[in-house]
């Protein structure tokens, strides 16, 4: 997606969100599992394991898929993507994030209280003129110009979201030169999440 929507639009976009694939008759089979280092959670962005969180390079966590969470991406056709939970030694692993919140969410039931969650996402849009890479513009807050030389991409974005079935409430640029924000109305946390 993010290739596709620079060479369309001459935005320069970079995104890091990891993940691993596999071919989805592979998954027909209940036992198989993707496997990481147990150190993935504690890569700091330099690329080193931070010492204090317990965990290092040796051992290994399989992420294991829930069906139910499949989900077609529009924007690249042929694929999908599905959440899951980190497991070791047959258990939830004490580390994983889906399974921290799914206790989070539980606990929350218990004494009475449902845990509804929504993101701001926030993004910069860069453009490359004849010498640098710059933003995309220099307007202040919900600028309607900023609105129009972006539409292309923005639209493309909210459509793409929609069809992965988030309920976008708004869309505006933000403060920052070339900050563009798009809400997504809030909904159960664990979807969210995964979302």
């Amino acid at each position: 997606m993010i290739q596709s929507l620079s060479e369309s639009y001459g935005v320069i976009m970079q995104i890091l969100i990891r993940a691993k694939a596999l071919h989805k008759d592979l998954y027909k089979n209940s036992d198989y599992y993707v496997g990481i280092s147990e150190a993935q959670q504690a890569i700091s962005t330099t690329g080193t394991v931070v010492r204090e969180s317990g965990v290092n390079p040796v051992g290994e966590v399989q992420l294991v898929g829930d069906p139910a969470s499949f989900t077609p991406l529009p924007y690249s056709p042929g694929y999908g993507r599905m959440m899951g939970n980190m497991m070791k030694d047959g258990e939830v692993w004490e580390y994983c994030p889906g399974g921290f919140l799914k206790n989070v969410i539980k606990n929350a039931s218990e004494i009475g209280f449902k845990v509804n969650v929504a993101f701001e996402n926030e993004f910069y849009l860069l453009r490359k003129d004849e010498e640098d890479i710059v933003p995309s513009d220099n307007t202040p807050f919900a600028s309607t110009y900023a609105m129009d030389i972006n539409y292309k991409v923005t639209r493309d974005m909210v459509e793409a979201l929609i069809e992965q079935g988030l309920e976008v409430q708004q869309y505006y640029p933000e403060s920052g030169s070339g900050q563009q924000e798009i809400t997504i109305k809030y909904t159960d946390a664990l979807k969210v999440c995964d979302n």
